[in-house]
C-alpha cells in the first residue's frame, strides 16, 4: 500500500483587531491511499505487508478569521461613512454651543 502524506499549513486571524498579526501552524495529514494488490512480491521477498509512506507534492492552506472591528464598520457602511457620522456629532456640538453663546 501506498500512503501518500499532506502538508498543511493553517493561517489564524483570531484578533478582533483588525491589523493583528496572524498565527500559523503546519501539521501532516493523510489524504490518499492507495492499495496494491497485483504484485505480492513488488521489491519484497517473503513480505507479508510492504508499506510505502510518500509525501504528496500537492498542500492545502486554510485560512481562519474572527469577525473584527473593520468586518463590522464596512457592514454598517463603510469607514467613510463611520467618519462623516463622527464629524457631523462633533460638528452639531460645536456650532450648538456657538448658537447659546
Amino acid at each position: 500500500m501506498n500512503i501518500l502524506i499532506k502538508r498543511v499549513q493553517v493561517e489564524m486571524h483570531d484578533s478582533y483587531l483588525p491589523f493583528s498579526e496572524s498565527e500559523t501552524k503546519n501539521f501532516l495529514s493523510v489524504d490518499k491511499i492507495y492499495n496494491f494488490l497485483t504484485y505480492p512480491d513488488y521489491f519484497c521477498n517473503n513480505c507479508w505487508v510492504r508499506v510505502i509512506l510518500r509525501i504528496d507534492i500537492e498542500q492545502e492552506i486554510y485560512e481562519r478569521q474572527v469577525y473584527n472591528l473593520a468586518d463590522l464598520i464596512s457592514e454598517l457602511g463603510g469607514f467613510y461613512s463611520a467618519l462623516f457620522a463622527l464629524g457631523a456629532l462633533i460638528v452639531s456640538n460645536i456650532s450648538e454651543n456657538i448658537l447659546y453663546t
